[in-house]
């Protein structure tokens, strides 16, 4: 590929629960998922007492791969339940597709072999996660913490821009072809009209911006305070009382506080008379409002034939109780662009 040229990601959708694509780490090929939510590159090692492992990393076979003494990461997925864990190495990383591969590095990188409980790698359809957050500043000790691939290639020359944009489509209309994620640029086919950008919130180094509300059909839910995007989410995270207050609005009827609401069948089948969910951003000294639709958070249960709202709660730290996390059904309704130079996210109607 010519220098400065976007580099392009082909995702596979796996039945709207993540969306993934190949990697070359050193002589090794993974199936990884890109998050936005979370820092650093999480490769497997070779795992105790699992059984016919089919991917595993292994230094000793690199001649690129080079480890740093006494670095030991751990990282808590799933909202806390799940703790992966190994050592920090570096190594030559391969993305793209067919014409449009680059080679980059040295990139630092987790090579885990301690996952708990076990069954959780078990049952991932991959095998690893490449973080596309922002380095943590130096006075917060993060895991993984190291630069996002986006900011090495940039740093290396290899892209024309310092952004990249994430387009996801949806299973029940695409299948797997779940999309683009595109580095160091856009393709103007996957969106309409033009993206409204919004600045990250200063200091926090975390795809985060400013929201104030969140409303069901004009009628208001909640003030909120910040929102995070997060395109290893399969959901949409806020505080227990106003995901109450919106899935019975939306519903009309009494819901859980904690927990999964479960759609009657009844419900299910009804869902295009349901009203959208706006959520009203600030944009600098005024407000802008987004709004998802119906057929975006009512999503498939793991259950077969049950349907579930998207609107799920979370208990979050003390501090942060009117923070959402935005995930896989606002990224799918919305084209994104994670821009790191200007340090704002841009949200424009993605193309079905």
């Amino acid at each position: 590929m010519e220098q400065n040229e976007p580099i392009i990601i082909r995702l596979r959708n796996h039945e709207n629960q993540v969306y993934t694509s190949l990697i070359g780490v050193g002589p090794h090929t993974f199936r990884v998922s890109f998050n936005t939510g979370m820092h650093g590159i999480w490769i497997p090692g070779r795992i105790p007492r699992v059984a016919n492992q089919v991917n595993a990393y292994d230094g000793d076979v690199s001649p690129t791969y080079l480890e740093f003494p006494g670095t030991f990461d751990s990282i808590r997925l799933r909202n806390g339940a799940v703790t992966i864990s190994g050592r920090r190495k570096t190594e030559y990383i391969l993305v793209g597709h067919t014409g449009n591969y680059v080679l980059f590095g040295p990139q630092e990188f987790v090579v885990y072999r301690r996952v708990v409980p076990r069954q959780f790698y078990l049952n991932l359809p991959y095998d690893g996660f490449v973080g596309l957050g922002f380095t943590p500043p130096a006075n917060v000790d993060a895991v993984g913490a190291n630069n996002p691939i986006c900011t090495t290639m940039m740093n290396q020359g290899l892209l024309g821009s310092n952004r990249f944009s994430l387009y996801l489509r949806d299973y029940y209309f695409n299948g797997d072809d779940g999309g683009r994620l595109i580095f160091g640029g856009v393709n103007q086919g996957h969106y309409l009209g033009h993206h409204q950008y919004f600045d990250l919130v200063n200091n926090l180094n975390q795809w985060m911006i400013h929201m104030y509300s969140v409303s069901v059909a004009g009628h208001l839910a909640q003030f909120c305070t910040k929102v995070l995007i997060d395109s290893g989410c399969k959901y949409i995270y806020g505080p227990p009382h106003i995901i109450y207050r919106i899935n019975r609005q939306i519903l009309g009827r009494d819901v859980p506080l904690h927990g999964t609401t479960v759609l009657t069948e009844g419900e299910a089948a009804g869902i295009l008379d349901w009203p959208h969910v706006s959520f009203n951003f600030i944009e600098g000294d005024e407000d802008a409002s987004l709004t998802i639709a119906p057929h975006n958070y009512v999503i498939a249960a793991d259950t077969d034939g049950l349907f579930i709202s998207a609107f799920r709660p979370l208990v979050f730290q003390p501090g942060d109780e009117g923070h959402f996390v935005l995930g896989l059904p606002w990224l799918r309704r919305y084209h994104t662009v994670f821009d790191f130079g200007q340090q704002r996210i841009g949200f424009a109607l993605a193309v079905q």
